[in-house]
């Protein structure tokens, strides 16, 4: 049974064998705050008690973050003290969160915030912004942060690998808005490009070959020689899906599923197969940044070297990472091509 499952089970059998209890953690302090003076009678600042909760939910979720993300940990624990942090159950059936997390403006130094600021008019004078500096301002703003937040996915302190709860963290503090918000998965077929500024893997497609995904490598399609079956020519790899599972885009009977290995490993079953090895997952890939990117629990991937070319790694998955692991962003691109038979 799914971790979220198992709090949503919790929770409900908690509601049905006891009397409904207080209000606690983000919840409680909300209505608290929100509730009118009982000497005075005055009505609450609601505008600070928002505020104020979505700060309380942004350190719920860090807190989350943090815990899911240290070596051996129990996902269990993790998300029951998340719901206890919030003071109600963020998880839905399916195990997905129906509860956004908060976003807390960290900083009023963010992009966003300095954004807002350029292109406001000038309070003295009330002449107008250089709305395209602002945009020109704005683009470096962001690229600054990605180049940190780049910086700390791939830093080894101590020859740790990096904490990337924290390096989302700080890269959605720096940038002032959640770009890993859950988005709509693409209506069809998609491909994926590498992001990662000033490396060999940069704008490198995303390939299946071997069962697994590798960058730098070409793509390994197969078509049977079966009278009367005629295959596409499509040699990239394209993907189907992103809300929650993931497929590649082929015609053989059955698909192809894509799933994490146990070792963390990018990878595809074979055809009319559904066996992914022990330890293995299916599910948990979802669309952020505003549609553009896939990602694996709420995270990036690693790409490790392997002879000329670079193995994929989902970035939750993996305990531990060599240090010539790079991070990177799994770009969606758009495709026109049809699909292939299968990968091989």
């Amino acid at each position: 049974m799914k971790t979220a499952a198992i709090v949503s089970l919790a929770f409900a059998l908690a509601a049905s064998a006891a009397p409904t209890p207080a209000a606690s953690g983000c919840v409680a302090k909300d209505n608290a705050c929100r509730a009118s003076d009982p000497v005075t009678g005055l009505s609450a600042n609601q505008a600070q008690c928002s505020s104020e909760n979505a700060s309380c939910q942004g350190d719920c979720y860090d807190a989350y973050n943090e815990c899911r993300s240290a070596p051996d940990v129990n996902m269990s624990y993790c998300a029951s003290q998340y719901a206890g942090c919030l003071g109600q159950n963020p998880f839905g059936s399916d195990g997905s969160l129906v509860i956004k997390p908060a976003v807390k403006a960290r900083s009023e130094e963010n992009c966003v915030a300095k954004d807002n600021a350029c292109r406001a008019s000038d309070p003295v004078t009330g002449l107008s912004a250089n709305q395209a500096q602002c945009s020109s301002e704005n683009a470096a703003c962001k690229g600054s942060c990605d180049e940190s937040y780049n910086a700390c996915r791939t830093a080894r302190p101590n020859g740790l690998s990096a904490n990337m709860a924290q390096c989302a963290s700080e890269y959605v503090g720096c940038l002032g808005e959640n770009v890993f918000e859950k988005r709509s998965a693409p209506a069809g077929a998609f491909g994926g490009l590498a992001i990662h500024s000033g490396s060999d893997i940069q704008y490198a497609s995303v390939n299946a070959a071997g069962s697994t995904f590798w960058l730098n490598k070409d793509s390994s399609v197969y078509c049977p020689k079966v009278d009367g079956l005629v295959c596409s020519n499509t040699t990239t790899t394209q993907f189907l899906g992103g809300d929650n599972t993931l497929s590649l885009d082929t015609t053989v009977p059955g698909g192809q599923q894509v799933y994490i290995a146990a070792d963390g490993r990018l990878s595809f079953t074979v055809p009319h197969s559904a066996y992914t090895g022990e330890g293995s997952s299916s599910t948990g890939f979802s669309i952020a940044q505003e549609g553009q990117h896939l990602q694996y629990q709420g995270f990036d991937f690693l790409a490790c070297p392997v002879d000329d070319a670079y193995a994929v790694f989902a970035a939750a998955a993996m305990k531990s990472a060599s240090e010539d692991c790079l991070g990177f962003a799994f770009r969606i691109s758009e495709t026109s091509a049809p699909a292939a038979w299968e990968y091989s």
